[in-house]
């Protein structure tokens, strides 16, 4: 983290360096997203570890670089993460991560460009959404439906009837390493959807379905608001 030394927060770590740090994905934020919140502790990080965090940080951040001129007003704050907290959405499994777990994870190849994705996913159209969700997900009377969050196994849906709100993981059949294998992914899923329905069902006579897991299911009783 890039830190001021004249703001509040910098100074209150400076005498406290216990930090909580809670992480959402713009695309699916709120009550009813996926979360996690990292438990730690934070140190100032030395200038011999600088000159390659430097480069790597404004590559990312590229309003950084102004900041950087101002070599005294700013300065590099690493975060030791000791415990993780992970919250799948609303009704969904919340759980503590082993921290060993978290450490020895790898980032997911599309985290980057996974945003994009679901944009154009969702702009592409009601009626491949809603054929996503009557093949695999077996709801013919969808009122609307988007994607969540999309990553390297699958994608999130969610589904909205005139009574309830469901929302689904689609894994993808294939191994997923870049933003181009995500798009073929999808692309295919599309297009699988599109066959099954128009009775192509003998181009995938020897596949089944890709692996479908509801997450949770909320009910709207006439009148009433919506309960899990």
């Amino acid at each position: 983290m890039l830190l001021a030394n004249s703001a509040a927060h910098t100074a209150n770590l400076e005498k406290h360096n216990k930090i909580s740090l809670f992480c959402q994905p713009p695309t699916s934020s709120g009550q009813s997203g996926g979360r996690a919140t990292l438990i730690g502790s934070v140190e100032r990080v030395s200038r011999i570890d600088l000159e390659e965090l430097v480069d790597f940080f404004v590559e990312r951040h590229p309003h950084a670089k102004e900041a950087l001129t101002y070599a005294e007003a700013f300065h590099f704050y690493r975060m030791e993460v000791e415990d993780v907290y992970f919250v799948g959405g609303f009704g969904v499994a919340a759980t503590w991560v082993p921290i060993e777990d978290y450490t020895t994870a790898e980032a997911d190849p599309i985290a980057f460009e996974a945003t994009k994705l679901i944009e154009r996913l969702n702009s592409s159209g009601s009626e491949d959404m809603r054929r996503l969700c009557t093949i695999f997900c077996g709801i013919e009377d969808t009122f609307s439906a988007s994607v969540v969050s999309l990553d390297r196994l699958g994608l999130d849906i969610r589904v909205t009837t005139e009574e309830n709100t469901f929302e689904y993981r689609i894994c993808f059949r294939e191994n997923i390493g870049t933003s181009f294998d995500a798009q073929s992914g999808l692309v295919k899923l599309l297009q699988e959807a599109w066959e099954r329905e128009h009775g192509y069902e003998d181009e995938w006579v020897d596949a089944p379905p890709p692996q479908v897991v509801r997450y949770f299911e909320r009910k709207r009783e006439r009148g009433a608001e919506l309960t899990q």
